[in-house]
This record gives structure tokens, sequence and C-alpha cells, in this order.
């Protein structure tokens, strides 16, 4: 157990303000990539949405003008589901399962009380990893897409 003074010694005396690019993740997957001054306020935000749950997150610290330039790189590199605009997959109707899996479940857990799947396989199916029989995957794509 840490002592009075070290608690005290440890503490902020102001909001720390960070500047750089963040990375949204859930299931071991990069669902969103942004950027900004104040990282840790916009991260906030996005907590508050329903649609875009998120578990972890990065934060890579950088000036203004390597940030823009570097979130714009990685959105290319890694096509985040939810950095729509920048992503012709999730286009037409495109990892649609994905999608919904994204926004409409907390977990594979959830897949799993539906399909009756394992969650390692789950994740497979929804990230297209490959691998599974096609009857699984068509067992997996139902449950998803029955929500």
């Amino acid at each position: 157990m840490k002592e009075k003074e070290e608690i005290v010694g440890m503490s902020v005396k102001n909001k720390v303000v960070v500047s750089g690019v963040y990375f949204l993740i859930r299931e071991k997957e990069i669902i969103y990539i942004g950027s900004g001054r104040d990282v840790h306020s916009r991260i906030r935000m996005h907590s508050k949405n329903r649609r875009m749950r998120f578990s972890h997150y990065t934060i890579l610290e950088m000036s203004k003008k390597k940030r823009l330039l570097m979130e714009k790189q990685y959105i290319e590199k890694f096509r985040p589901l939810f950095n729509f605009m920048s992503n012709p997959d999730y286009q037409d109707g495109k990892k649609e399962v994905l999608r919904i899996f994204l926004t409409k479940f907390n977990s594979a857990k959830e897949v799993k009380e539906l399909c009756g799947v394992n969650e390692d396989v789950i994740g497979k199916v929804v990230f297209e990893r490959g691998g599974v029989p096609d009857d699984v995957i068509e067992k997996v794509k139902n449950a998803i897409l029955s929500r």
C-alpha cells in the first residue's frame, strides 16, 4: 500500500493535455483512429458513443503537424471500421457482419450464446481470418445478422 506522501507526490497539479494520434481497440482490433490536441478529451467523448464501444486505447504523443499526417497514414494502413469516410471496405455493404458485430454486441460471448460456437472461432469469422468450415461461418454470420 502506498503512503500518503507518495500518493500526493504522484498527483498532477493541472490537467495534462496530450497532443497526438489515438487508437480505439476492441477484440484486439483497432476500430477507430483519431487525433487531437487534447487526446484524453476526445477519447472521453468517444466513450459516450454507445455504437463505438471499445475496451482499450493507445496514444502516440506527437506534434500537430505530425499527428495530422500520421492519423491519415494509420487510417489508410489499418482501415478501421469506424473511420468510414476513409475506408472503402465498409462501403456498399461490405464487411456487414463485422459492422453489426462491433455496433450491436459487447463481446463474442454474446454471439456464442446465440449460436453455440467457440468465441475464438467467432473472432476468426468476424475478422475474416480464415480456417473455419463454411457451415460454421454461416452459423455465426446468421446469428450476428439476426440482431
